[in-house]
């Protein structure tokens, strides 16, 4: 018997017993202080009161829709490293027609089908973008339309205004807890009264639940193969039903739901006077136009002395403040409109003053968007594009447009709430619809943003598979640069930091490969490559011996429900490009970590700059990377003490040097005038104790292999079993019948080395 079962019921027990214990607590309450109406007393008989909880017109057909989606789309696929696309689409989809069948008994709007078409069109859309601002922003949307249609649905008739929204907002959460609570007094009504519809589904689910498990179980004995096909189904069934049943029991508290009538009584705002209001307005004129003139004069007029006084250089200058400015702009728009409706509750001659007051704001509010776009424009000229540049050029123009609705509804008294409310909307569902069809990330990535007149790579490769289509040139360009930094002997500061810029983009390049390999290679080439692949950073397993199968999660993110359009021709541009995507990006990775340590460059300063203290807006990067740092400490250690990355790391080393152990070993007599003098190898001395050779004489081990030996010269060896740079002097020695080649240590040293890297 699996017990198992038996333990996941006892919480669905405890659930019900506080669901129930709650109930009773609250009825209770509500006879000790006569909350519940009394019963009508009528010539012969008894008229019970009618219950408050009453499910909405074809909520059965709804909830089916609610359910099916979630069951198909979003059931089990809620992991942390990635999103259900196609899973929401198809959810989005489904509620969008659970909603239609809702207001099928009424007249369907052009609001609600905008509404309805909204949302499911959002859901389509995150299957096509792989950039998460944008999917977050399709989120955002498809939240909007549902509040907008539970808008419609509570309420008989509403006053649209952003006032009345707000407020239907804030009646919606107690009443949708009160409304759970009545839902759980008609689960648990006394027989001889008429339960809720919502009994009779639970009831009839539980009926064919109870059904389906009695002919499964007995079917499933009688065929091995039958058994198998239901095996996953079988599995799943109970946490599908529980969860089914939760969101079966929020459906019928929030659709339940009716608000009352809201009045058509325009909002007077009594909380501020006529004088609080115009000291407002003119405390917000007074700021907001001290502010321009220093715009003009520093951003319009070019004036630097400030500048220069607070060591600021223009591009510094232009190149903050831009988000803040659009927010300021934005904060003011509110302002006008709550100012807005006190002045159309006024007296004639106040509300001439206010709107006076109104619409010089709104004048300076667009003279201050102004200055956000003059400061945009001069840092695209300095810096280039980026996400927070097109993505705040765009929420400019929705800001423009708000703030013309908004002077129209200042000075033109017929216009109404419900024409601004649709402006709002309209401009709205404008951005949106750019976000997606731009394609922000390639746009960003063709523009190049730059920092200190390089190319920010770093910035490009961490950006979207929406920006795949540039991958490849952006990998050529940075071996180019890497090439040319390396070039140099010594590199100053700028340098370094355009070098750690280039190092780091290799690194998010490397992670961005393993990731798309992981989920769309096949199986077995998966489990082939697992530690190189890096699969447990990610998913990780507690089988980690046994790699006969994928950890449980991974083979989920695999599933069809998480395809992504932008990611799969990711994963078709990596594949045509193997080789730079794989050799290039390691050999140009290797190259600039052996660099440093030959040359003794250090960029932790530079690495932990990028990872850990410079942020950019609208991005988040989570590099599986220790900021590497020049040290002897490891050397305290043998080789193998150090991590698998830093092994590497030491043998090719060794290798990138033109001559190594193994190649002396076979230089002959007459090749020794090609090699350099003194030589220089990487290796590691042989313990003291364990050498059986003539006095003076000791191995030098190479790194790499431990089996190549080169027996040297020294007279004293300070460090065994130590990764060592050691100069080698040759020379011959020669007798009657043959010639041999010696090597005599010249000087041995310990060298700074790189530690930490990717984990």
């Amino acid at each position: 018997m699996n017990f198992s079962i038996i333990f996941a019921l006892i919480p669905l027990g405890l659930f019900f017993a506080a669901a129930y214990g709650l109930f009773i607590a609250v009825q209770f309450v509500r006879k000790k202080f006569g909350w519940l109406p009394k019963p009508e007393v009528q010539v012969g008989k008894i008229e019970k009161p009618k219950s408050p909880f009453v499910l909405p017109p074809a909520f059965g057909p709804a909830v089916l829709f609610l359910l099916a989606g979630y069951n198909i789309g979003l059931y089990d696929t809620f992991i942390s490293q990635k999103v259900p696309t196609v899973g929401l689409a198809i959810f989005y989809v489904c509620v969008g027609i659970g909603w239609l069948v809702l207001f099928s008994k009424r007249k369907l709007s052009l609001a609600i089908w905008t509404l309805v078409l909204s949302s499911v069109i959002s859901g389509i859309l995150l299957v096509v973008r792989a950039n998460g601002f944008v999917q977050l922003f399709n989120a955002a949307i498809w939240a909007i339309s549902m509040f907008g249609l539970f808008a419609h649905l509570v309420r008989t008739h509403t006053h649209w205004s952003f006032l009345s929204l707000l407020q239907t907002i804030l009646q919606i959460i107690p009443a949708g807890f009160l409304q759970g609570l009545l839902m759980i007094s008609s689960i648990f009504r006394a027989r001889d009264s008429k339960r809720s519809a919502l009994y009779g589904w639970i009831k009839t689910a539980g009926i064919a639940i109870a059904v389906f498990l009695f002919f499964v179980g007995i079917l499933s004995q009688s065929d091995p193969v039958f058994n198998e096909m239901v095996k996953g189904f079988r599995e799943q069934l109970f946490g599908r039903t529980l969860q089914s049943a939760l969101l079966l029991i929020v459906a019928g508290a929030t659709l339940s739901v009716v608000l009352p009538k809201q009045s058509d009584e325009p909002w007077r705002l009594r909380l501020f006077s006529y004088r609080d209001s115009l000291a407002i307005l003119l405390t917000t004129l007074l700021v907001i136009g001290l502010f321009l003139f220093v715009q003009f004069r520093y951003l319009f007029g070019g004036s630097r002395e400030l500048l220069v006084a607070l060591d600021l250089t223009f591009s510094e200058y232009v190149r903050k403040g831009f988000i803040e400015l659009l927010i300021a702009t934005f904060a003011g728009g509110v302002l006008v409109y709550l100012m807005t409706l006190k002045q159309r509750v006024l007296e004639r001659g106040q509300a001439m003053v206010t709107k006076l007051a109104s619409s010089a704001l709104v004048v300076e509010l667009f003279l201050l968007l102004g200055s956000a776009l003059k400061r945009d424009m001069l840092y695209v000229e300095t810096y280039g594009l980026t996400r927070v540049r097109v993505v705040g050029g765009l929420f400019l123009i929705w800001l423009a447009g708000l703030l013309l609705s908004l002077l129209f509804f200042v000075v033109w008294k017929r216009m109404k709430e419900l024409n601004l409310l649709r402006a709002v909307w309209g401009l709205s569902l404008f951005v949106w619809l750019a976000l997606n069809i731009l394609n922000v990330d390639r746009i960003v990535a063709q523009g190049g943003p730059e920092h200190h007149e390089y190319t920010d790579y770093y910035y490009i490769a961490n950006l979207s598979e929406d920006a795949a289509s540039e991958w490849s040139a952006m990998i050529q360009n940075i071996a180019a640069d890497t090439d040319r930094l390396l070039a140099n002997d010594e590199l100053d500061d700028k340098e370094k930091a355009e070098l750690a810029g280039l190092k780091l983009s290799l690194v998010a390049l490397m992670e961005r490969r393993e990731k798309l390999y992981m989920h769309h290679a096949s199986a077995d080439w998966v489990l082939e490559n697992y530690s190189s692949l890096r699969v447990d950073d990610l998913y990780y397993s507690w089988d980690g011996t046994n790699r006969t199968k994928l950890p449980k999660q991974l083979q989920i993110a695999r599933g069809w429900r998480f395809y992504n359009a932008a990611e799969a021709n990711a994963v078709q541009i990596v594949r045509e490009n193997e080789s730079l995507f794989f050799e290039t990006v390691d050999a140009t990775f290797r190259r600039i970590q052996l660099y440093q340590i030959e040359h003794g460059v250090d960029l932790r300063k530079h690495e932990d700059r990028l990872l850990y203290e410079f942020t950019y807006p609208f991005i988040d990067i989570r590099l599986r990377y220790n900021s590497q740092e020049l040290t002897d400490s490891t050397h305290t250690y043998g080789v193998s003490q150090l991590n698998d990355e830093e092994k590497n790391l030491l043998y090719a080393l060794e290798l990138s040097q033109p001559n190594t152990i193994a190649k002396l070993r076979e230089l002959q007599c007459g090749e020794i005038a090609t090699v350099e003098n003194p030589v220089v190898v990487y290796g590691q001395f042989r313990d003291m104790t364990q050498i059986q050779e003539p006095a003076g004489v000791v191995s030098l081990v190479s790194l790499s292999d431990a089996s190549m030996k080169l027996s040297v010269a020294v007279e004293h060896v300070t460090q065994t079993n130590r990764p060592m740079r050691v100069s080698l002097v040759p020379s011959l020695v020669s007798s009657s019948d043959r010639c041999e080649v010696r090597f005599r240590v010249e000087s041995a040293e310990q060298f700074a080395f790189l530690t930490n890297g990717r984990y």
